[in-house]
């Protein structure tokens, strides 16, 4: 069995001499070196941006471009300009040499050369080359590890600002109602008991949206979302959209109408698909006086996309909050008519759900009237 050796590196070698050539090239490739071979200056430069060498040995006399022609283009070339560059010279005048430094050259070697200086060079300024290389990707990779810390640091600081802030009232609220529940179960005074049974449920239903939001938010930042597209039945996943959020919607007087289109199939993935649901839909009730209806319908644009909206006639939104709308509000979400809270986070995760699922997402709005959000999704 034989074992390739990985080369010590790439060496593009440039001379219009086929004998210096051939005994360059034999030299270096006994040493484990990489070989390109070039005879005029033009062709250097294109066999350069194929092969992206770690030296380049460049003879000064060529039959189309000088060596300093070339040796100023490669260091004009974008993302080449730090590859060492060897002058091979016929000459040792001081004047070639320090040109040939002043242009961006990092050595010389005078022809006819020793194998060992040769060698000893090149070593040199391709380790060199090497390591800066691997210094350059290092600093890098350190620069991207510190934006992501930053970023996971900026998360956690979220995530404990919307814990204190959005989630203290409405467990306050369900910790009060348990108190009076105990309190007025004693007294067996049920139809009381009643009512604080339906606003503890209000309050669970409330508390269990916010915290799914928050958790499909901080998926979102960390880059943990999973996305598994299938054939869905649109109907069907408004249905169970519709089923999970009826309750509340039916005690603050606001009804639901499911009229997607039953034969409509999309190809998404459904927990990405619900969660957009949830939230529009849980908005539009938010957002509802009492004997509003939120209606939830389907068409097929232009694209062959299928297009979701869901409408109300609540309370509209201010222009001014259109622009912003589905951005990131920590503290600032809109109260709903019943003075509902809010995240603030929701349509920032219908957002990036339905572009994840290859859709987008729009609303148009006109206050004291109500708000219609559409989104499109792929057809099955």
């Amino acid at each position: 069995m034989t074992y390739s050796m990985k080369p010590k590196g790439k060496i593009l070698v440039v001379d219009d001499s086929e004998s210096i050539l051939a005994i360059t090239s034999d030299m270096l490739q006994s040493e484990g070196y990489e070989i390109i071979k070039a005879k005029k200056g033009f062709e250097a430069l294109e066999l350069l941006s194929k092969h992206n060498p770690d030296l380049v040995l460049l003879d000064k006399v060529l039959p189309d471009l000088d060596g300093f022609e070339v040796c100023r283009a490669i260091k004009k070339m974008k993302g080449y300009e730090s590859i060492p560059i060897i002058f091979l010279t016929a000459t040792s005048q001081s004047e070639a040499i320090v040109e040939g430094f002043d242009i961006g050259a990092v050595d010389y070697v005078v022809k006819p050369f020793q194998k060992a200086e040769l060698l000893a060079r090149v070593r040199t300024h391709v380790e060199l080359f090497q390591l800066n290389k691997d210094l350059e990707a290092k600093t890098i990779a350190l620069q991207e590890n510190e934006v992501r810390l930053k970023s996971l640091i900026a998360t956690k600081e979220k995530l404990f600002s919307i814990i204190i802030h959005d989630l203290k009232a409405p467990l306050f609220n369900i910790k009060l109602i348990s108190d009076l529940l105990f309190e007025n179960y004693g007294k067996k005074n049920f139809r009381k008991v009643d009512e604080l049974l339906t606003y503890l449920n209000e309050n669970t239903e409330r508390v269990t949206g916010l915290m799914e939001n928050l958790v499909d938010w901080a998926k979102m930042q960390m880059d943990t979302i999973s996305f598994e597209p299938k054939v869905i039945n649109l109907n069907e996943a408004v249905k169970e959209t519709v089923t999970l959020l009826e309750s509340i919607a039916t005690n603050k007087g606001v009804s639901i109408a499911n009229q997607i289109d039953p034969e409509i199939k999309v190809y998404a993935d459904f927990n990405l698909l619900s969660a957009v649901l949830r939230n529009l839909v849980s908005n539009a009730i938010k957002f509802s006086k009492q004997g509003g209806v939120v209606r939830i319908s389907s068409a097929v644009n232009a694209d062959k996309m299928a297009e979701v909206a869901v409408s109300d006639n609540g309370i509209g939104i201010e222009p001014d909050r259109l622009k912003t709308l589905f951005g990131i509000k920590t503290h600032n979400s809109t109260e709903g008519t019943n003075g509902e809270k809010g995240l603030g986070l929701g349509l920032s995760v219908c957002k990036e759900f339905v572009e994840i699922n290859r859709g987008t997402i729009w609303v148009k709005s006109e206050v004291g009237k109500g708000s219609s959000f559409h989104f499109t999704i792929p057809r099955a």
